[in-house]
């Protein structure tokens, strides 16, 4: 099948040469009739660029393991251009035995022929871990532009409902609904029975607006070995957009690979810098669900998932008015990796990982720190699309009810 697609890019963006070079170049690489013409009167380039139509729809299948998850199965299926106008039509599901997540989704490239971005999504997702439980059911709507070669501004309005479930941890007396269990009565069986856990469920529905900016030169998404990230955005739920929340939330994150040896990409510096807080209004609270948690390879590697929270020097931790434990209104983290590119798609990382979350009656305490350090193994194979990986993490000042070291396996990346 061979088609026709005409556009048209703004002399604002390039320039005479630029335009005739990247014209130059499709058609080399092409070898495909392209013709062009310039409007000085619009400031506009008219290019028409024949060629073969390759397949538009995309249809994947797989499963695996991680620690987060669990076991699960995923399927996708994309097509690039829906209704034969360059849209993209998306729907995915995965289920496992810890999470499920199904999307749809839309999106325009070039709305109003420019390098505007505009898509929408309709989203599920269910996700059980730690101490927790939560249902989220939800659409966002997003308009992004491409201000530089590596910068991009968007927006994206959201609405949220949520059902979540936590463990209570404080016990009363017998009787009180916080102790999780029903008081023995008469002769307590010889037979144990199962202990109940006793659970508190929070409901709420978020209407938010973010604004951010983002910054990208990595060299490759996975298997990065040079370039930064840079990204900044502002939640703004609440107020005039409705919803049971009010607040903003800024966060701000830095990374950066640095290569630094004379054999390509054999050894490489990165770190990462990330924060962010809850600021409330109109007497808000902050939603139990949204607070922060770390742990886990994508944070506090050698602590288990979602475990750190707010706690004193003491080891105690901040409680809801049932006994749930609090995550923080704030948080601070950071990721330092020595990567040794071992042979073929092998990475060895060596890391020190430090941060923490802290309840608003704590403020910023730096000095309640935690850190691990650990050694990971990382494989890169092309049918994952994203590197498998094997990390062994030390906490180096854990609590009484911590483990000293946690081993996790994972698909993806800490950063």
């Amino acid at each position: 099948m061979t088609t026709t697609l005409e556009r048209f890019v703004t002399l604002d963006d390039f320039t005479r040469d630029e335009v005739q070079d990247l014209c130059a170049l499709a058609w080399k690489l092409e070898k495909e009739p392209l013709d062009f013409d310039f409007d000085n009167e619009n400031k506009r380039v008219n290019v028409d660029v024949k060629g073969t139509e390759v397949g538009r729809n995309d249809i994947q299948f797989g499963a695996g393991y991680s620690e987060l998850d669990g076991f699960f199965a995923q399927a996708q299926f994309n097509t690039r251009n829906f209704l034969g106008r360059g849209n993209t039509l998306g729907v995915s599901l995965q289920i496992g035995r810890r999470s499920d997540f199904y999307t749809l989704s839309y999106t325009e490239p070039y709305f109003l022929d420019r390098r505007i971005l505009l898509g929408g999504s309709i989203f599920k997702t269910n996700q059980e871990v730690a101490d927790y439980r939560r249902e989220t059911l939800g659409f966002s709507i997003s308009i992004g532009k491409g201000v530089a070669a590596f910068s991009s501004i968007t927006g994206v309005y959201s609405f949220e409902d949520v059902n979540s479930r936590y463990a209570v941890s404080r016990f009363g007396e017998p009787g009180d609904p916080t102790g999780g269990h029903v008081p023995p009565v008469g002769i307590p069986p010889v037979d144990p029975v199962p202990f109940e856990q006793a659970y508190e469920e929070f409901d709420g529905r978020t209407a938010s607006f973010t604004p951010s900016f983002n910054y990208d030169s990595r060299n490759d998404p996975f298997n990065t070995s040079r370039g930064r990230r840079f990204n900044g955005r502002v939640r703004l739920a609440g107020g005039i957009l409705g919803g049971d929340f009010d607040y903003i939330r800024p966060e701000v994150g830095l990374t950066q690979w640095i290569p630094y040896s004379k054999k390509k990409d054999l050894f490489t510096l990165a770190y990462n810098l990330q924060a962010g807080q809850f600021f409330t209004y109109n007497d808000s609270e902050i939603p139990i669900y949204e607070r922060y948690r770390l742990g886990g390879d994508r944070s506090l590697r050698g602590i288990p998932y979602y475990t750190v929270l707010p706690r004193t020097e003491r080891g105690f931790y901040f409680l809801s008015p049932t006994g749930v434990r609090l995550g923080g209104d704030r948080y601070w983290q950071a990721n330092i990796e020595q990567q040794v590119q071992i042979g073929g798609p092998v990475k060895l990382v060596l890391f020190v990982d430090m941060g923490n979350t802290y309840h608003e009656d704590q403020g910023w305490e730096f000095s309640l720190w935690r850190r691990t350090t650990g050694v990971e193994l990382r494989v890169f194979l092309p049918i994952f699309q994203a590197p498998i990986r094997f990390i062994y993490g030390y906490n180096l000042d854990p609590f009484p009810d911590e483990p000293e070291s946690d081993f996790q396996f994972s698909i993806g990346t800490t950063f």
